[in-house]
């Protein structure tokens, strides 16, 4: 790296103790890598006098020491630093005979105390790279290769130096098998004549060997021969052609055998360290006769053929039996037979399917005689199978269905015929294969009276007897299962509601309101029902059952409580009252309720009657005192016709009733009248004249006049009907106007005030 990073720069440079790389203790360096997974590395950029780089000014920055070129260099730099020189080795391990070795492991030193580990692969080829003109040992090991340690020099820095290196195989050969073989027939005896092929095989697979064969008569001194072996390429086995013309037969030959590699590592144990590996015994190679009359005859049961054949009176010890299926089929081995056999039975054929047979007879040694004439024969079940027992129907309480089950046959019977009488004779219901012994009826009908009977069939469809009838009949006994509805409120102001479940198909779904039956559904051949159910005003414990197509009833779904609620909540109080006139205009006005209403339902308005405009008010709710307050945010104006509106719903959702009122506000006070002086003068002067007037008068008739009687005036008459005293109630002793719900009695000054 420093090399290329100099180059880089064309500058000269230096580094410590002619090293790439060295550490410096002290620092975090652990602890980062510790904590970080990341280690740091410290590269020096300073004068060469110093051990690092001559750093030209030119590229270091104003306000920086860091030389950038430099660093950029440093970033291209590979994981590997020595992939960063040119020179290195490109060398390959081979074995003696120059073939490549894989999995060879290679330990090269580099630098310091690097080093590095490099297994070959199947071209037995390794490479690395490291500075030209600089020694290297290498050492290499591979199990069952002798290892080898060398010291081998860089050549060039511009190119790989090429090297091979040579291992030597350190385990010799192992013998795994020792046979003989005449035409491909693995045995220890041969006729006199034949070539025999002794073949061995080395436990490793491993060509290029060399080797001896030994065979040797018993007694040795009559026959003895050493030849060597050679390889099979095809086999991967080293053999040999052992020639028998001329020797003696019923004699005992024992082979032994050696292999050895380029090495010299030898096996000369075999396969059998302290005697022969293999014992060869030669025997007569004449024939036995061929077998004649050979006859094929169809047994009446079926599937079966009868063989037979004359007896054999020459050393025939076995003898083999082929068979084909006609027209075109290969031979095959059918069975091997004793010498004292003269007849086989061939079963488990399949009928009205032609099969041919062909025998051949073995001696001792053993050898074969030519096949017999070929026969054919053709078997056919003419038999019918036996009678079915067991035959039983019982009837689930389910209803709709009968099940019947019977005996498995013990003979050739590869079918079940099942029969069935409704009413109409027996008739075919079901064919049913071997093996299955029940049967499942769903065709029918619930209280009426079926027959049954069963039969075999064979393969060749050959029908046994019909069993004796078994009577069956089908009743439902099971309830159905509860219904499944869909769940009503718990409290609600309507008292017609839809439904909708689910239950057992084609069966009845029963409504009970208050133990009371007040509707039935019928349920759909899907199992789903829907429909309305009518509620009374006030609590209603409804549940439901259901009733099958045979009128078994299931029992009653847990009663579901449902509260209705048709009664709306009405206005039973208001202050002011409803059209009230001279009402002061900071009233707060207030409604009282017959029940208490949901809270965040209560809502009102207060506006101007003759324009509709909406006054600001604040509305209130109080579920102590169930009543209802707006309050106007500002003084109400004075003779002015208002309308107030409120509104809420009770836990049914029933809207309030009677939530409206007007009102007028006191009027305006009249100013008295407004006289003029003049006009007062005027009744002052008339006034005078008037008394004036009278004193003349009475002064004419000379006297005064004599005093008259007060006039007795009548007592005023109690007012009745103003319109102030409109809509209040006569007194009455402990009476309280108040709205419901505050708790202090009003007395008579209330009253007065009121």
């Amino acid at each position: 790296m420093g090399r290329r990073m100099a180059a880089h720069n064309g500058y000269e440079y230096g580094d410590v103790a002619d090293g790439i790389l060295y550490t410096v203790n002290g620092g975090f360096t652990d602890f980062m890598y510790y904590n970080t997974s990341c280690l740091p590395f410290t590269y020096e950029m300073n004068h060469r006098d110093q051990g690092g780089f001559y750093v030209n000014s030119s590229y270091i920055e104003p306000t920086c020491t860091m030389n950038y070129e430099a660093a950029l260099e440093i970033a291209k730099a590979p994981d590997n630093l020595y992939e960063m020189f040119d020179g290195g080795i490109d060398g390959i391990v081979v074995d003696p005979r120059g073939e490549p070795l894989e999995n060879v492991s290679v330990n090269i030193t580099l630098l310091a105390d690097d080093a590095l580990n490099i297994t070959t692969g199947p071209d037995g080829r390794f490479s690395f790279h490291a500075p030209n003109g600089r020694f290297h040992y290498i050492s290499t090991e591979k199990e069952g290769f002798s290892s080898n340690v060398d010291l081998y020099q860089i050549m060039w820095d511009d190119k790989l130096t090429e090297l091979t290196i040579t291992i030597k195989d350190n385990v010799a050969p192992s013998i795994a098998r020792v046979e003989a073989s005449h035409e491909g027939e693995v045995g220890t005896e041969f006729g006199i004549g034949q070539e025999v092929r002794i073949d061995l095989s080395e436990a490793s697979g491993e060509a290029g060997l060399d080797g001896i064969v030994t065979i040797q008569s018993v007694p040795a001194q009559y026959f003895h021969r050493r030849k060597a072996l050679t390889y099979d390429d095809a086999t991967g086995s080293y053999y040999y052609i052992w020639n028998t013309d001329g020797l003696k037969p019923r004699n005992d030959y024992l082979v032994t055998t050696e292999l050895w590699d380029i090495d010299d590592n030898r096996d000369r144990d075999g396969v059998t360290p302290e005697g022969p590996d293999l014992t060869i015994t030669l025997r007569d190679i004449t024939p036995p006769m061929v077998p004649i009359n050979l006859t094929v005859m169809a047994l009446p049961e079926g599937r079966t053929l009868a063989l037979a054949w004359e007896a054999k009176v020459d050393d025939t010890q076995t003898y083999t039996l082929e068979r084909r299926v006609e027209p075109d089929g290969d031979w095959t081995l059918l069975t091997d037979l004793t010498k004292d056999d003269q007849t086989f039975v061939d079963q488990g054929l399949e009928n009205d399917v032609s099969y041919s047979y062909r025998l051949m007879a073995w001696d001792k040694v053993p050898l074969p005689s030519g096949w017999s004439v070929e026969v054919t024969g053709t078997p056919h079940d003419t038999m019918p199978p036996g009678d079915v027992s067991g035959l039983v129907v019982s009837a689930p309480v389910v209803g709709g269905v009968l099940e019947l089950s019977w005996t498995e046959s013990t003979d050739d019977a590869a079918a079940y015929a099942l029969y069935r009488d409704a009413g109409q004779g027996f008739q075919r219901l079901a064919l049913l294969p071997r093996g299955v012994t029940e049967y499942t009826d769903l065709e029918v009908v619930n209280e009426r009276t079926y027959h049954y009977r069963i039969s075999a069939f064979d393969p060749s469809e050959n029908e046994g007897p019909r069993s004796e009838p078994v009577i069956g009949l089908p009743r439902d006994l099971t309830p159905p299962p509860l219904p499944v509805v869909s769940p009503l409120p718990e409290l609600t102001n309507l008292s017609e509601h839809h439904i909708e479940g689910r239950a057992e198909a084609n069966s009845t779904v029963v409504a009970m309101v208050n133990q009371e039956e007040v509707e039935r559904y019928d349920v759909s051949p899907e199992g789903t029902f829907s429909g309305t159910i009518t509620l009374d005003n006030g609590v209603n414990r409804v549940s439901y059952k259901s009733i099958d197509a045979a009128q078994n009833p299931s029992g009653h779904t847990e009663a579901a409580i449902v509260q209705v609620d048709l009664n709306a909540p009405r206005v039973t109080y208001t202050e002011p009252s409803v059209g009230q006139p001279n009402v002061p205009t900071g009233i707060e006005i207030a409604f009282v309720i017959s029940e208490s209403l949901v809270s965040n339902t209560v809502s009102g308005t207060l506006r101007y009657v003759d324009t509709g405009e909406i006054v600001p008010a604040s509305v209130g709710y109080s579920g102590t005192t169930k009543s209802i307050t707006v309050t106007p945010r500002t003084a109400l104006r004075k003779g002015t016709e208002y309308e107030v509106t409120v509104d809420g719903t009770d836990t049914a959702g029933n809207h309030l009733t009677g939530g409206m009122l007007t009102f007028t506000t006191v009027k305006e006070e009249e100013p008295e009248p407004s006289v003029s002086s003049s006009f007062l003068l005027l009744l002052v002067i008339i006034a005078v004249i008037v008394v004036l007037a009278a004193v003349l008068v009475l002064r004419s008739k000379g006297g005064k006049e004599p005093p008259r009687e007060r006039e007795e005036m009548p007592p005023p008459e109690e007012p009745t009907g103003s319109p102030a005293f409109e809509g209040v109630p006569e007194y009455q002793e402990g009476y309280d106007p108040r709205p419901p719900g505050e708790s202090e009695p009003r007395g008579d000054e209330d009253w007065k005030e009121y």
